[in-house]
Parts: C-alpha cells; structure tokens; sequence
C-alpha cells in the first residue's frame, strides 16, 4: 500500500464521519425538547406576572396609606387652626373645639358649621379631600376620619384617626396622628 491508499482510505473515513455529523445535526428538536423550553419560558412568566401584580397591589395600598396619613394629620391642623383663631381674637382657645355645632370638623367659620357634617371624606369640585359636608356627593372616597380632643384650660390633646377598607388587601386599615397642643399666649 502506497501513500495513494491511505490518503483514500482517510477521505472515505472523514467522509463518513462528517456525513453522519451532518445527518446528526439537521435533525431538529424533539418534542420533548420543544415542551420541556415552553414550560421553563411559561414558569419563568409567571412568575414574573406574580411578582409584578403583588408589587402593584402593595404601591396602591401604600398610596392609600399616604393619603389617610395626611388627611390625619390634616384633622389636627384644622383643630390647630381654630385653636389659634380663638387665640388671636382674645378668647378661650376651647371655643367651638370641645362642643357646639361644629365639633369635631370645622370649615372656618361659626357659619359655615352644621350638624349634618358626615364623617365619610370626599373629593370636591376642586379635587381637595375635605369631610362632606350636609351628606356625600359623587366625590365620595373610601376613607372616614375622626378627631377626638381631650381639652384642658391651658392644653388639649387632638387624636384624628382615618379609616378604610383597603381594595388591595381586602382588611380594614387605619391611621392615627395625636398632636398636643398649648394655649401660646399664656407663655408669652
């Protein structure tokens, strides 16, 4: 045998091996394979969906919980407000805050107050959150606030709580802000 042969002999063999690579190679996916990468795609989306809708559920019920936190402690600035108004006009800091026609919510004015105040909190035409006042009107939210006031000569303690039912979690949720506050002009 010559070189010639061998050299023969090696192209039949490489032949062989790479026809049957190629042959190999072209066959495609099984099936199985096919299924096997749709459900690792499929729980792997899932579970991305999953995680996306909890995260969308918890930024709503914390939004929720932001608002009731401020129209909290928007009740103690009202109360707050009226304190310093009787103050300024040299009468006792108690007026109107510890009884009478406009306890506990107060627009501004002994005339702007009446019993028929709810404690349901809307929206107004002017897109502000403010108790209803004389029944709810299509602005009605989900919240309700109350404000309770401990009241002394020289001090009071204002606690205003918010509540609502939480869309998100399905519970019931609150948020309470307790302020005390003093008679200023008595220090001074």
């Amino acid at each position: 045998m010559g070189g010639g042969s061998l050299s023969i002999i090696m192209n039949i063999f490489f032949k062989k091996t790479i026809d049957k690579k190629v042959t190999q190679d072209s066959s495609g996916f099984t099936l199985l394979e096919i299924l096997l990468v749709m459900f690792v795609v499929a729980f792997t989306f899932t579970g991305i969906y999953v995680i996306l809708a909890k995260t969308a559920q918890h930024e709503k019920d914390n939004r929720y919980a932001l608002i009731a936190a401020n129209l909290a402690q928007e009740g103690v600035e009202i109360i707050r407000n009226r304190r310093d108004e009787n103050l300024l006009n040299v009468i006792n800091m108690n007026v109107d805050l510890s009884s009478g026609i406009c306890y506990p919510y107060w627009s501004g004015s002994q005339a702007n107050c009446d019993n028929s105040r709810e404690v349901e909190v809307e929206i107004d035409g002017g897109g502000v959150y403010r108790n209803c006042n004389g029944g709810c009107g299509t602005g009605v939210t989900i919240f309700e606030r109350y404000c309770d006031i401990n009241s002394g000569a020289v001090d009071m303690t204002v606690r205003c709580t918010v509540e609502w039912q939480s869309p998100s979690l399905g519970t019931a949720r609150s948020i309470e802000t307790e302020s005390f506050l003093t008679n200023w002009q008595e220090n001074t």
